[in-house]
């Protein structure tokens, strides 16, 4: 993956917010999110990531992710899940 090239695409001053549903023990972290919000911040962008979990204290709940949208203001937004989670994202 070319970070530079990718990065500019998203334009100069684009922000991404992934966001990582893991409600179900073990808690642990998408490769797939690391990388990308790892190549994207490598390149100088703006990058959050929400990992909603209830033991990590961010737990499923529809107006706080809202919120965090917001709050943010992130031009991409990605959500990512693994499929036991499905009926969650469902609610969103």
């Amino acid at each position: 993956m070319d970070a530079n090239r990718n990065a500019q695409a998203m334009g100069n001053r684009s922000k991404a917010h992934f966001f990582w549903l893991n409600e179900q023990p073990p808690v642990g972290m998408s490769v797939g999110v690391s990388i990308l919000s790892s190549e994207l911040s490598a390149a100088g962008r703006p990058v959050k990531v929400s990992h909603i979990s209830k033991s990590l204290g961010y737990p499923f709940d529809a107006r706080l992710i809202s919120q965090d949208i917001r709050s943010f203001r992130a031009d991409i937004f990605a959500l990512s899940f693994p499929t036991s989670q499905f009926h969650l994202v469902q609610e969103l």
